[in-house]
């Protein structure tokens, strides 16, 4: 039964990512996978402990669902009129390869 509402949870998370383009939030999950957020949790909590993805400490919120980031930490993903949030350079690379041309731009000091 959990790996079952976990399957429905994990494509939420990234379609959410993708469009609108933000993270998504327990109810809109729950509203999504047609389950209840206390369901969600627990999925978000299994899928983190299989590092799956990361939540932010001490909260059910997704800080990141690789290889997107749920805030800006120095690589910034461009695809047409769309931006989105990259937690390194190979992350942004990621995101390119999973949705189109696109320019991958960070704030990171080269070394």
């Amino acid at each position: 039964m959990s790996a079952d509402v976990d399957r429905r949870v994990r494509p939420a998370v990234y379609r959410s990512f993708v469009t609108p383009g933000v993270p998504p939030t327990t109810a809109t999950l729950a509203t999504e996978a047609r389950i209840t957020e206390s369901k969600v949790v627990a999925a978000l909590r299994r899928l983190a402990a299989a590092h799956d993805l990361v939540l932010a400490p001490d909260s059910e919120q997704i800080a990141m669902a690789h290889p997107f980031s749920s805030r800006p930490v120095g690589y910034a993903v461009s695809i047409g009129d769309r931006s989105f949030q990259a937690n390194c350079a190979w992350d942004g690379l990621g995101i390119l390869a999973l949705l189109g041309d696109g320019v991958v731009s960070t704030a990171a000091p080269l070394t």
